[in-house]
C-alpha cells in the first residue's frame, strides 16, 4: 500500500518504479543509491546544454528516489542480541544495512549492534538479555543515537573482563538502563573511564542517561566508574560501588566513581559508596552538578569536590567519608549550595576548604566545619544515623534513628524539587515523601515513622 502510493504521487514513472521495486526489496539499497548521487552530481555538474533537459530530468528522478530511499531507512529498529560472546571484534558484517549479522554466524552479538547502530541515521535501540556479556575489547559509540537495554541491573551484565574499558562514547546521544557494568579497567592508551568515558566533542546536544545501573569494581585513572567531558549527564536510580583509581602516570587521581569536566550532571535516586583511592569520589571541574535523594557514603576520599563548578545538594545524605565536600571557586562565581541534607561522620570535616557551602536550609551536620548560618540547619548535631544497610529500594542507605532531629525537619512548604518549583514526592527509595508531619532531612524518609502513627495498622 505504501509503494502503491509513492508511485501515484510521482506520476507512476516506470523509471521511478524500478527503482521503488528494488527499494521494497532490499533494505539496504538507499546506500546504493547514496553513493550513486555522488556520480550523478558529478554527471550533471559536467552536462553540455545539448543534453538539457532529458538527462537533467532523470538525475531529478534518481534524486527524489534517494531521498525517499533514506527517509525509508531511518525508521527506528530494535536489535536484539541473541548471543553474548565477543568473538568477532570488527562486529557487524555489513553496517548500515539494519540487519544485525556478525561474520559467518550471523548472529547479532552486542557489538554487531552497536557498529549497526553507529552506521544508521535516526535513533535505535539494542535489546540485551537475561546474561552476562564479557567484551575482549572497549565498544564504541561514534555518531549514534541508541538506548542499550537489559532486563535489571541484577540480571544484565555487561563485563570489561579487566581488558579495557566497556564503553567508549563520541558524539552520541546514548542511554544505557537496566543493567551492570563491571570490571571495566581503563588503559594507559585511554586513562579515564573504566566503565564509560563519554566525550560529546562539538555536539552541542550529545547526552548520556544512565537509569537503573549498577558500576562495580570498575578502575580507571581518572573517572574510576565514569569519565564525561562536554556533554550532559542524567544519572536516575543508579549505585557507583567499589570503584577505584590506579595511577597509571598520566593524569590526576580524581573522581573514584565519577569525573566530570565541562559537564551537566544531574544525579537522582542514587547510591555512591565504597569507592577508593584518588583524591575524591565525585569530581565536577567546569560544569554543573545536581544531586537530589542520593547517599555518598563509605568512600575512601572527598564525597564530593569542585573546582569551577556550581553544584546544588538537596534532600542528600553524606556521610562517614574523610571529607564530605570541597569546593574551589577562583573568582567566587560558582557556588555550592546544599539543603534539606545530612552532613556526617567525616573522619576530619564535614567541609574541608576554605570555601563554603551556601546553606538552603534544614541542614544536619555534626560539626561546624561547612558555616550553615540557615536558622534552620542544625550543626553539631547527631542524626543518628543506623548502618549503610539495605532499607528498601535497589541501593544501600542510612536510615535515621526514630529519635533522629532529621526527621519531619523540614516543613512541607519546604519539600521540593531542586529546582524549587515542585512538590517533592518520593525519597530515594521511591517511597512518598513525607511519611509524617513534614519531611525528613536526608536522602530517605524514616519508613517506621508512617507504621507508627497507624498504630502498626
Amino acid at each position: 500500500m505504501k509503494k502503491i502510493h509513492l508511485l501515484f504521487s510521482l506520476g507512476a514513472c516506470p523509471r521511478i518504479e524500478n527503482i521503488l521495486q528494488k527499494i521494497w526489496i532490499w533494505p539496504d539499497f538507499s546506500l546504493i543509491l547514496v553513493k550513486y548521487a555522488y556520480i550523478l552530481l558529478k554527471l550533471v555538474k559536467n552536462l553540455t546544454q545539448t543534453s538539457f533537459p532529458s538527462l537533467r530530468f532523470l538525475f531529478s528522478d534518481k534524486l527524489l528516489i534517494i531521498t525517499i530511499a533514506v527517509t525509508l531507512n531511518t525508521k527506528a529498529i530494535d536489535f536484539v542480541v541473541d548471543v553474548n560472546d565477543d568473538v568477532f571484534l570488527s562486529g557487524d558484517i555489513n553496517p548500515g544495512d539494519g540487519l544485525c549479522q556478525t561474520p559467518f554466524t550471523l548472529e547479532c552479538s552486542l557489538r554487531a549492534a552497536i557498529v549497526e547502530t553507529n552506521a544508521l541515521p535516526g535513533s535505535h535501540r539494542i535489546i540485551l538479555s537475561n546474561t552476562n556479556y564479557v567484551l575482549n575489547q572497549p565498544l564504541l559509540i561514534t555518531n549514534s543515537d541508541v538506548q542499550i537495554i537489559g532486563t535489571g541491573m541484577n540480571q544484565t551484565t555487561i563485563d570489561g573482563n579487566m581488558n579495557d574499558q566497556i564503553f567508549n562514547m563520541f558524539e552520541s546521544n546514548v542511554t544505557v538502563k537496566e543493567l551492570s557494568l563491571i570490571n571495566g579497567k581503563a588503559t594507559v592508551a585511554n586513562g579515564a573511564g573504566g566503565a564509560i568515558y563519554a566525550n560529546g566533542g562539538s555536539l552541542p546536544t550529545a547526552s548520556l542517561t544512565i537509569e537503573r545501573v549498577k558500576f562495580r569494581n570498575n578502575s580507571a585513572n581518572t573517572g574510576g566508574a565514569l569519565r564525561t567531558l562536554d556533554i550532559t549527564v542524567n544519572i536516575n536510580t543508579s549505585i557507583f560501588e567499589n570503584n577505584s583509581l590506579e595511577d597509571l602516570g598520566i593524569s590526576s587521581l580524581y573522581g573514584s566513581a565519577i569525573s566530570a569536566r565541562r559537564s551537566n550532571m544531574n544525579i537522582y535516586d542514587s547510591s555512591i559508596y565504597l569507592n577508593s583511592n584518588g583524591s575524591n569520589t565525585i569530581y565536577s571541574t567546569k560544569g554543573n552538578i545536581f544531586m537530589q535523594n542520593t547517599t555518598v557514603s563509605a568512600n575512601s576520599s572527598i564525597g564530593l569536590r569542585t573546582e569551577n563548578s556550581t553544584s546544588r545538594i538537596n534532600f542528600s545524605t553524606f556521610n562517614n567519608n574523610p571529607t564530605n565536600f570541597s569546593r574551589f571557586s577562583f573568582d567566587g562565581s560558582q557556588q555550592m549550595y546544599i539543603g534539606h541534607s545530612i552532613i556526617q561522620n567525616a573522619t576530619t570535616l564535614n567541609c574541608g576548604s576554605i570555601d563554603k557551602p551556601i546553606s538552603l536550609g534544614h541542614n544536619v551536620s555534626d560539626d561546624v566545619s561547612c558555616e550553615l548560618i540557615d536558622s534552620t540547619d542544625l550543626e553539631s548535631t547527631d542524626a543518628q544515623l543506623a548502618g549503610l544497610t539495605d532499607n528498601g529500594g535497589l541501593a544501600l542507605t542510612h536510615e535515621p534513628a526514630l529519635t533522629s532531629p532529621a526527621i519531619d525537619n523540614v516543613p512541607i512548604v519546604d519539600c521540593l524539587e531542586i529546582d524549587g518549583s515542585t512538590s517533592l514526592s518520593h525519597d530515594q527509595r521511591g517511597l512518598t515523601r513525607p511519611f509524617g508531619s513534614a519531611c525528613d532531612s536526608g536522602s530517605i524518609e524514616y519508613m517506621s515513622a508512617l507504621i507508627f502513627e497507624n498504630g502498626f495498622e
